[in-house]
């Protein structure tokens, strides 16, 4: 089993101490929501939260926050794998939210090593379907990133010697606990099967995508 992984730029980001972000120089004509307008974000609830679990710290004053892309609508990313607005924008009953909205208080890891979440190096604070730019619909994320659990990542980012994040998927193989309690390879799960979600629960599959990848891929 292994991952494939695009490539997510960094819009900007800004330490516990300044009241402005700090723009990524590439992405300076690209317009964020959360800079440009604005969100009440309850981080100190947030990280009260999930800082046990994820071993990060539950003081705000411990992270460097950072204003990130996660994937385009309706456009196929450096995988060629694509994202209908219409399902970013669905709401899930079971989940109470928005399909984009479920990277919500989920942890930040670094090299995909997202198996152990007391591994987490941050928590993303909050997420938003960002239809500000006349070329493309992104989801936009808010992350927090713990710089006493992994100074020199949160240093790479305030210095601008990282700007991109990455956002990953399971390769064929990978095997899907299903409803009824058996196993099947990601790549044989189809629509209308019911599988395990992150929660626990039974879901219906709705929607499928797939790509075959040659050997370079590492």
């Amino acid at each position: 089993m292994f991952l494939k992984h695009s490539r997510a730029d960094i819009l900007a980001y800004r330490s516990a101490t300044e009241k402005g972000f700090t723009r990524n120089a590439s992405q300076d004509k690209t317009a964020s929501f959360f800079q440009n307008n604005g969100t009440k974000v309850d981080v100190k609830t947030a990280l009260e939260n999930v800082a046990d679990t994820y071993k990060i710290s539950s003081n705000p004053g411990d992270y460097i926050f950072v204003i990130s892309r996660a994937l385009t609508a309706d456009t196929p990313n450096e995988n060629h794998d694509c994202f209908p607005a219409e399902e970013l924008l669905r709401f899930d009953p079971k989940l109470g939210c928005r399909v984009f909205q479920t990277f919500n208080l989920k942890p930040n890891h670094i090299n995909h090593r997202a198996d152990d979440p007391t591994q987490a190096r941050g928590v993303i604070l909050d997420a938003h379907y960002n239809d500000l730019n006349k070329e493309e619909v992104f989801v936009e994320i808010l992350v927090a990133v713990d710089k006493t659990k992994d100074k020199k990542l949160a240093e790479g980012i305030l210095k601008g010697d990282i700007n991109s994040m990455s956002m990953g998927c399971f390769q064929a193989g990978t095997p899907i606990l299903m409803a009824d309690g058996s196993f099947k390879s990601i790549e044989h799960v189809i629509v209308g099967d019911e599988v395990i979600t992150h929660l626990g629960n039974s879901k219906k599959v709705t929607y499928v995508m797939s790509r075959d990848h040659g050997p370079e891929i590492n």
